[in-house]
């Protein structure tokens, strides 16, 4: 029996209907949180509902996209497309994340057992050095106080390499970013709807607070953080 040939319709037809199922799940939940303060426990559920079906969606598309990566490279010289429209739903979902863990954090003022005085979002910094060259950072949260400073990176998928991200590259950056800061506490937490498997450990280990949603809360597991 001859095999099917999978063209490059075909792929963009999967992942526009992937799209468009998981913009309706959004849309859904979101609707469903106006109706009462009930539905919010109804939100969490769907949350965990859809990230779980996001994955298996991630999974099928990355096994599709690789099981036809040559025959779609030789035909239309590249997977740019497929490329472009993989990176649109995961930029959705990071957009949701950032959202929902930033307001939890702005309602409380609080992290690591310290209250803070105010808390900026998406603080972006670029800087020249002597020599023309620049660096750059950006961080999703910011909290300050007079003599502290935490750092919130905000994942919809945390992996292992977000860990030591932070503390070697990050961290070091907005030090020399905002130097007047340089005799400050630094502590270091991570937010995600999705933990990758070992990734609490390594954070735990490097004592960098976990952020992650429990029922109708946001739960902050921060007894072992670390000042840096």
């Amino acid at each position: 029996m001859d095999k099917k040939t999978v063209t490059l319709d075909d792929v963009n037809a999967t992942l526009d209907r992937i799209a468009k199922e998981t913009e309706k799940n959004k849309k859904e939940a979101l609707k469903r949180d106006k109706d009462s303060k009930k539905s919010m426990d109804k939100l969490k559920k769907s949350i965990d509902a859809a990230q779980k079906a996001a994955e298996a969606k991630e999974r099928a598309l990355e096994s599709l996209v690789k099981t036809f990566e040559a025959q779609v490279q030789k035909t239309f010289g590249g997977l740019e497309e497929v490329k472009a429209e993989t990176k649109g739903i995961s930029d959705s979902n990071g957009k949701f994340s950032e959202s929902y863990f930033y307001y939890s954090l702005m309602n409380t003022m609080r992290f690591g057992g310290i209250d803070f005085d105010e808390i900026a979002k998406s603080v972006t910094r670029t800087k020249k050095q002597p020599d023309g060259t620049k660096i750059k950072g950006e961080y999703d949260v910011v909290l300050y106080n007079g003599d502290t400073i935490a750092l919130i990176e905000i994942k919809y998928r945390v992996r292992k390499d977000d860990a030591s991200d932070l503390i070697n590259r990050k961290l070091s950056i907005f030090k020399q970013l905002f130097p007047h800061y340089a005799n400050y506490s630094f502590y270091l937490g991570i937010a995600g709807l999705v933990f990758d498997e070992g990734t609490e450990n390594v954070a735990k280990e490097h004592g960098i607070g976990i952020l992650r949603p429990k029922g109708e809360n946001v739960e902050i597991i921060d007894e072992h953080l670390k000042a840096y």
